[in-house]
């Protein structure tokens, strides 16, 4: 308009603007007009006249909208906000929402600038010489910061071709500044870039094209329309012109927000049509967050059935290339139309296998099935994957229930085509049959007969009661965990003994809760009254490798912590009793150094329990391992003496740990440990739990005196200690020292505080969960337990967590002749921090309260975190008095002091409480007016907080009650 008109004065014509013009007017820089205050100013006269008639909403909307394109200045922002504050008490409930709402995410728009460009000055001549010669010679950050007067599509594009070929690395944050600041040139940068991409001698790639992707999804993207997201030409050409390069790099989050627009089936086919499938990771984010979201809408052609002729059709146009990473129960599940067995040339092995193996829903007869599938596959076995559909076959065989009559007819057709296969098809063949008959005939050997009123009973009462079989042979309803844990108890404790076969077939109609029965099984054994043992061991833990052992990926068998959580949480009973056969089979996997190490120790570990045939078992396979695993002795235990001793006089971590470890250690004193500890506890290095168990136990004599050596020298050492591995070492001692404490000894103050105090303080704070829970079971007295406590420093959230969970809750829980340590305190503060200390802002008030039922929070409001003061307010909590009087207490006590006592943050708390729990409605009454009466005495910040969330509040309030709280 001021183009054609440069008389033209939009203030003048206010009430014929539309929304979006008015609030360009206050936020673009047009020609010939006065300075912006006057317009922002002459803009808000108007509107704030009426409102509502004027269209205050939609002008905020916009100019949010305008924000996140255009940098509108500091002042600018500032004016706006200075106006629609003062307007505040003059609007109703629901415009002040909107105000509120708009101006937090201005503010946020506005502060993105300053954060990024703070500290960055750019250099325009700089630039304009970068542009021309070598755009990215120059930082990006420095384009992103600058005007970038005369800056063009082609300057544009160039910078796009360099950067995303190259492994700079910039925040989303900068690319967002740049592209809004060029927003006039970026769709002509990108159509540029897009025809340029041939000619590249280096390809794009990395991480920041898929940045660059999303905040071109948040510049463009949430732009287009409706039904612009439908229309099949206008999607074409702009994801041809403007992202084809960029599609096969979405984000998940971009994809799953594409999946959500109004896409109708062809632009959805379209798109997919353009991405290529270069990685499984990608081709499963693809089929997670844009296929599968997007072919499940509910909508008039869910699934986009009708735009296709055929199953075959249906599967190429609506999966494309990543038909592959979709399970046929998804497929079925979308469309109940579609027949695989027409798609077999498009599916893979595993879906080939799986089509004649599962129960899927709308499919033919599994002997049609079957023969189907062959008929497919022997028209030429090579080429059309017999092998691998066999080898997918024996996998699924091995997990899932295939019917008698389906393993018979599958024989049938294989061998009915032997004599027309090749030798090596025939090998594959017969290996692949005799183990899918191993497999079928653990199932279908014996009758599977049950009653589930019998088992059910069984489960309840007595579990070794039922006969094994009857529960492999039931269908399993309801099974639990902890019902598997306590059939393993029974069973592994009695003489009974029943075949490898039934245990596989319970075990794989149990696969769902296995994992955590083990877990289960193994934190119960201490407790057990009879032993396990017996064949019957050694038979589940062969079932059990099969089931779990396999499925482990060669990554994870060198990966020791993975290994190490594995063997001890699912496997450690088992151990003493591993067969030959298992024993030989881990011994060929991609074991590490260390997960070699770490299995090799357990076993030797479990020696002293063994039979002497066993003892030898074990002796002659991990002598076969040591043979076999030469990759575990590239670092053997070669050390040299005289070294050692001049590593130990002038820098003992000079010498690697393990030359120590593997030494004879003659003439190792107290000094030499503790001085090796301080260097070790002090740096960067990292070794195994075995390599410091293995240096403690040969210089066992000297532990002791060494760690008081250590523990008085701490405060003098000029680094700290830190890390992981003082975690490892404390376990360590804690193997080697703890476990030999009695029971009379954990309940000695006297001998509880020497030990601590002089052998293990400076490791305290380190503690791990597992020595922690360890800890807690022990026989600690109230007085020993707090003592631990009071000696423990607070160093992180991780750390305070894992003391709430593992060491404080466990033992106070415990049921004691004083549970809970209550009459060790007077009062309610007292108790909290004789009990609690520094960790008691880990803890809920309902863990409190269920500790010590006459705990009262009321008197300890200065010992609380805001969350645990918002939740006294808006929770219903046993034992205390009516919310009228708790919320009136708390705000007595915060009033006094609102900064220092924390009402900000106890308010943010309260909204986020709102969010999750129903508050009474009077709860919320109360609390807005002990709000309102406080304003007059509040400084302007609180004020505006006390506002910000009191309105939140009414909006959560508001969800729930609808209009029947009277705010």
């Amino acid at each position: 308009m001021l183009s054609i008109n440069g008389l033209f004065n939009p203030l003048e014509t206010l009430d014929n603007l539309t929304p979006k013009q008015v609030a360009g007017l206050m936020a673009e820089n047009l020609p010939g007009l006065p300075e912006k205050e006057v317009i922002i100013n002459r803009v808000f006269d108007h509107l704030l006249v009426s409102p509502v008639e004027r269209g205050l909403p939609d002008v905020l909307q916009n100019l949010l909208l305008i924000s996140q394109m255009t940098i509108i200045p500091c002042s600018s922002y500032i004016l706006i906000f200075q106006r629609l504050f003062q307007a505040l008490p003059f609007l109703l409930t629901e415009m002040e929402t909107v105000v509120l709402h708009v101006t937090e995410e201005l503010k946020q728009n506005g502060a993105r600038a300053t954060r990024v460009c703070s500290g960055v000055n750019s250099n325009e001549t700089l630039l304009s010489a970068g542009l021309v010669s070598a755009p990215c010679s120059v930082d990006l950050q420095q384009y992103a910061c600058s005007s970038l007067t005369g800056f063009t599509a082609e300057n544009l594009a160039g910078l796009l071709k360099c950067q995303l070929s190259s492994s700079s690395s910039y925040s989303k944050e900068i690319w967002k500044l740049l592209f809004i600041k060029a927003n006039d040139v970026l769709d002509g940068a990108l159509i540029i870039f897009t025809n340029s991409l041939a000619n590249m001698s280096q390809p794009i790639g990395g991480d920041v094209v898929s940045q660059v992707l999303d905040v071109i999804g948040e510049l463009r993207l949430e732009r287009i329309s409706p039904d612009q997201w439908s229309d099949v030409t206008f999607i074409s050409m702009l994801f041809t012109q403007n992202l084809e390069p960029f599609l096969q790099f979405a984000s998940p989050s971009l994809l799953q927000c594409t999946s959500s627009k109004n896409l109708s089936c062809q632009t959805y086919q379209h798109i997919l049509s353009m991405v290529t499938l270069f990685s499984e990771t990608q081709g499963r984010n693809m089929v997670d967050f844009f296929i599968l979201p997007f072919l499940r809408r509910n909508t008039t052609d869910a699934g986009c059935v009708s735009t296709a002729n055929n199953s075959a059709e249906w599967l190429q146009k609506n999966f494309g290339p990543f038909s592959q990473f979709v399970s046929l129960t998804d497929m079925l599940s979308i469309n109940g139309l579609f027949n695989p067995l027409e798609t077999l040339d498009n599916l893979t092995p595993k879906q080939v296998a799986g089509l004649m193996a599962e129960n899927l829903p709308g499919l033919p007869e599994k002997e049609v099935i079957i023969n189907r599938v062959f008929d497919h596959l022997l028209v030429s076995p090579v080429e059309r994957g017999l092998p691998d559909i066999l080898q997918n076959l024996l996998l699924i065989s091995q997990m899932t229930i295939i019917p008698c009559s389906s393993y018979i007819l599958i024989f049938q057709r294989l061998f009915q085509a032997l004599p027309f296969l090749s030798t090596k098809m025939e090998t594959v063949v017969f290996h692949v049959t005799e183990e899918l008959k191993q497999n079928g005939a653990r199932v279908f050997d014996h009758t599977c007969e049950c009653n589930e009123t019998l088992l059910s009973a069984g489960l309840v009462s007595a579990p070794c009661s039922v006969d094994l079989q009857q529960y492999a042979c039931s269908s399993l309803t309801g099974f639990t965990a902890e019902n598997l844990a306590g059939l393993l108890k029974c069973q592994l404790s009695s003489s009974s003994s029943y075949s490898k076969e039934i245990w596989k077939l319970l075990f794989i109609k149990a696969n769902d809760v296995l994992d955590g029965a083990l877990i289960i099984f193994t934190n119960s054994l201490a407790n057990m009254s009879q032993p396990i043992g017996g064949d019957v061991v050694s038979q589940v833990l062969d079932v059990i490798g099969e089931l779990r052992l396999e499925r482990i990926s060669p990554d994870q068998w060198s990966d020791v912590t993975f290994i190490s959580m594995l063997f001890t949480q699912n496997l450690e009973p088992f151990l003493q009793f591993a067969s030959p056969s298992l024993l030989q089979c881990t011994s060929s996997k991609n074991l590490s150094c260390q997960t070699y190490q770490h299995i090799f120790q357990r076993l030797f570990q479990a020696l002293p329990f063994l039979s002497t045939e066993m003892e030898t078992l074990v002796l002659h396979v991990t002598e076969e391992l040591k043979q076999n695993g030469a990759r575990v002795f590239d670092h053997t235990c070669e050390c040299n003496e005289t070294l050692l001793s001049a590593g130990l006089v002038s820098a003992p971590c000079s010498v690697d740990l393990q030359q120590y470890a593997c030494s004879s250690l003659t003439g190792f004193t107290a000094e030499n440990l503790a001085g090796l500890l301080k260097c070790q506890l002090s740096s960067s290095s990292s070794y195994s739990k075995e390599i410091w168990k293995l240096l403690f136990i040969k210089a066992n004599d000297v532990l002791d005196g060494a760690l008081i050596i250590f523990t008085n020298s701490l405060a003098n050492m000029s680094q700290p200690i830190g890390g992981d591995v003082v975690s490892q070492v404390l376990d360590v001692i804690g193997e080697l020292r703890l476990e030999r404490i009695s029971p009379d000894q954990w309940s000695d103050v006297t001998f509880i505080s020497m030990l601590f105090t002089q052998n293990l303080e400076p490791f305290l704070q380190f503690a791990s969960p597992s020595l922690l829970q360890c800890t807690s079971s022990k026989n600690l007295s109230c007085q020993t337990y707090q003592h631990i406590l009071s000696m423990v420093t607070f160093v992180s959230e991780t750390q305070g967590r894992n003391m709430v969970d593992f060491f404080i809750l466990p033992f106070l829980r415990r049921n004691t002749t004083d549970a809970g340590c209550v009459s060790t305190a007077n009062n309610s503060t007292e108790w909290l921090q004789k009990n609690f200390g520094p960790f008691s802002q880990f803890v809920s008030l309902t863990d409190l309260l269920s500790v010590n039922g006459f705990f009262n929070p009321l008197e300890t409001l200065d010992n609380l975190t805001p969350t645990q003061v918002a939740g006294l307010m808006a929770e219903n909590l046993p034992g205390l008095p009516e919310k009228e009087v708790i919320i009136n207490r708390v705000f007595d006590h915060l009033l006094v002091s609102p900064v220092e006592r924390g009402l900000p943050d106890v308010l943010q708390n309260l909204l986020l409480i709102s969010q999750m729990t129903i508050i009474p409605c009077s709860s919320y009454i109360l609390i807005f007016q002990r709000l309102f009466q406080a304003l007059p005495f509040l400084s302007t910040k609180m004020e505006t907080v006390v506002f910000h969330v009191t309105e939140e509040l009414k909006q959560n309030g508001a969800r729930v009650f609808d209009h029947t709280c009277e705010w």
